[in-house]
């Protein structure tokens, strides 16, 4: 799940005065159509095709100066990634990001930042530890956001091979070879350890994979703190000389296939507590109606949900009509055609987390009002 501190970079940015331009822009080198540095071309026809509405003379100044900005930026940006975010402000200021995962090319321009493909690629790809090991030799990676990123790589002081020795004459020098050899693996292990646990400070991940050698993981699951074995979600039969692509490859299905699973056991527990009305709701009425009065505890919905309702500036209340006035303060709301992005900025500014279920618990959740959440009280 998100968290309003996942966002704590953007939030301040959105926080700030004046309009902004989003971009999302697909930048993929591996796709014909991105050579040649032709996503410059992408961005240029989605202006042309944005056919935005100008409320006043100055916004459309604005608006141009947000994209003659943006297309400097693009024109000296040499492509690494899969996908660019880009959010341009009309005071001048521009945060961009580099995501290696699939990015849709959208524009946005509205009064705050559009953060909604962001959210979703960050619940999506959500930051995965592995530790790539066996008796001998350890490299400890994470990925975020599609990047792997190595942090240690750690070989045993001594040599820490299985010994066979043959005949009675050399039992004591086998067995005392033997336990030598254990004792240095054991070492190592304590060392992999303590470097995991250096890494979590200042690269905190949701998520950990063992792989490597099977009496090496195992041994190693066994000296993690508790702390670490609740993160554990899947051990690999990868080999310790496994390539970095190999490594990335292997956790993100991983990382999918857990993700999967835990979405339809989430969607499946807010179901069962909506219908026995047990701090749970479904459907957008009830839904809006609890995040209006601040109740929501985690807010969950569905890809591609395009709501439209209404929006109070007043006092940041949503609706699921846009043709009436505030429950709150009398004022109308205001038309909006992107009520999901409006209600995933509410529930982040209330200190809720969101979650974004794909699949199969999708279907589920579409089939029971479509959007929910777990209620504080």
């Amino acid at each position: 799940m998100i968290s309003k501190t996942d966002l704590a970079p953007v939030t301040e940015f959105k926080s700030a005065p004046g309009r902004v331009l989003s971009l999302y822009l697909d930048v993929d080198q591996s796709h014909a159509e991105n050579l040649n540095r032709k996503f410059e071309l992408a961005f240029d026809s989605k202006i042309k095709e944005s056919r935005i509405a100008f409320e006043e003379e100055y916004e459309e100044r604005d608006f141009n100066n947000c994209v003659s900005d943006v297309r400097k930026l693009l024109h000296a940006y040499e492509p690494r990634a899969r996908g660019l975010v880009v959010f341009a402000r009309s005071t001048g200021s521009i945060w961009m990001r580099e995501l290696n995962v699939p990015v849709t090319t959208e524009i946005f321009w509205g009064p705050k930042a559009h953060v909604q493909q962001f959210l979703e690629a960050l619940g999506e790809f959500e930051t995965h530890a592995v530790v790539v090991t066996d008796r001998s030799q350890t490299r400890i990676f994470t990925v975020k956001l599609g990047v792997l990123e190595k942090h240690a790589e750690i070989h045993a002081m001594q040599d820490v091979r299985h010994f066979r020795t043959s005949g009675t004459d050399h039992l004591y020098s086998q067995s005392h070879l033997q336990r030598r050899a254990d004792e240095h693996a054991l070492s190592h292990l304590k060392r992999v350890v303590e470097l995991l646990e250096h890494v979590s400070k200042y690269t905190p991940f949701d998520r950990l994979i063992l792989a490597g050698a099977t009496d090496a993981t195992s041994e190693l699951f066994r000296r993690l703190p508790k702390m670490f074995r609740r993160k554990v979600i899947a051990s690999s039969s990868l080999p310790a000389i496994a390539t970095e692509s190999q490594i990335l490859e292997e956790v993100l299905f991983i990382g999918r296939k857990a993700e999967r699973a835990l979405e339809l056991e989430t969607v499946d527990a807010l179901i069962t507590a909506a219908a026995k009305s047990h701090r749970c709701v479904t459907g957008l009425v009830a839904t809006l109606s609890a995040l209006n009065a601040n109740r929501v505890r985690d807010l969950v919905y569905p890809p591609a949900t395009a709501y439209r309702g209404g929006v109070c500036e007043a006092c940041d209340a949503v609706f699921p009509n846009d043709m009436m006035n505030c429950e709150f303060c009398g004022l109308p709301v205001k038309p909006a055609e992107e009520l999901t992005e409006a209600i995933l900025a509410k529930a982040l500014s209330e200190g809720a987390t969101i979650e974004q279920v794909r699949g199969d618990a999708a279907d589920k959740l579409n089939a029971s009002g479509g959007i929910g959440a777990f209620l504080r009280y």
